[in-house]
């Protein structure tokens, strides 16, 4: 047997059980998660399909988490529309979580904070 196969073998040895323990990590955090919000996790993450831009690349937005944002597909088309305006208010890197404001043609605004 070679040193690459071993060094190869202890490099695989520690990575199944890094996956392991993160697997007994996740059941545990699913076990203490609620049937309800568990679905609605589910449910979120099968409605982010687009991974958008705040500040559009075209006006100089940053490809970078502090300017993206992961969104359904009509919202990232909707917000493309005449009228309607997207911001970050607090970018996620400090003591605040990642808010955006998007305000309508009408002027109605909604913020949407990232959670835990």
């Amino acid at each position: 047997m070679h040193s690459n196969e071993v060094v190869g073998d202890a490099v695989s040895a520690e990575l199944t059980a890094l996956l392991a323990r993160l697997g007994e990590l996740a059941c545990a955090e699913d076990a203490a998660v609620s049937d309800a919000a568990r679905v609605d996790r589910i449910a979120l993450f099968e409605q982010i399909r687009h991974r958008d831009h705040i500040r559009p690349r075209r006006a100089g937005g940053p490809t970078s988490l502090a300017n993206g944002r992961g969104v359904c597909a009509r919202g990232n088309y909707v917000k493309e529309m005449p009228g309607w305006h997207t911001e970050t208010v607090h970018d996620g890197l400090g003591d605040q979580p990642h808010t955006v404001r998007t305000t309508t043609p009408t002027g109605h605004t909604y913020t949407s904070r990232a959670g835990p």
